[in-house]
């Protein structure tokens, strides 16, 4: 079960069945992948995006995400993308909503972001930011269909990001301007 149901073992999320988390070698990715993954962003010229369907910084919710279903294991995988020196950008998705969170700088030697967008076609409910807030949360926009779209330029070692959340009829739900350096 995803950690913050260890705080809240009642709600009717956490009743939900999940991987057996138990071990640090778990992970969502596979030890594999990610072990390519740390290689290529080593390789890399920075920025570098990390892209995935669950959230990474999820572990306020009790749904899946990195954070919150492997802790250990994201723990783990956290330090090896510190140790790259690099920097990284995450992206998500599958939350039925649209969010930016701060990813705070001692995770990583630098503040950086996750952006979250849903897929424009995907069923809304209830954001659940009521019962689960996001203390990472910039910004976000739930039970609506949205989508969002990422203008970014680099300059020197600073990164620009624009997030524009939209909604049906392309309403502005939306506008946050980031900068990761």
């Amino acid at each position: 079960m995803p950690i913050i149901c260890e705080k809240k073992k009642n709600h009717q999320f956490c009743s939900k069945i999940y991987p057996d988390r138990k071990g640090i070698n778990q992970t969502v990715f596979g030890a594999e992948t990610e072990k390519w993954v740390i290689e290529l962003i080593k390789k890399s010229i920075s920025p570098n995006w990390l892209i995935s369907g669950d959230q990474f910084f999820g572990g306020y919710h009790p749904f899946e995400s990195y954070e919150g279903t492997h802790p250990e294991s994201f723990a783990k995988f956290l330090n090896q993308l510190k140790l790259t020196n690099k920097r990284i950008i995450f992206v998500s998705g599958d939350r039925h909503l649209s969010e930016v969170m701060k990813i705070e700088k001692s995770l990583l030697n630098y503040e950086t972001f996750e952006i979250t967008s849903s897929g424009m076609h995907a069923r809304v409910f209830p954001s659940g930011w009521d019962e689960f807030p996001n203390p990472r949360q910039i910004v976000g926009m739930g039970q609506m269909l949205n989508y969002s779209i990422v203008e970014s330029g680099l300059d020197k070692n600073t990164l620009s990001l624009k997030v524009n959340a939209y909604g049906p009829a392309k309403k502005l739900l939306y506008s946050q301007d980031l900068i990761v350096k």
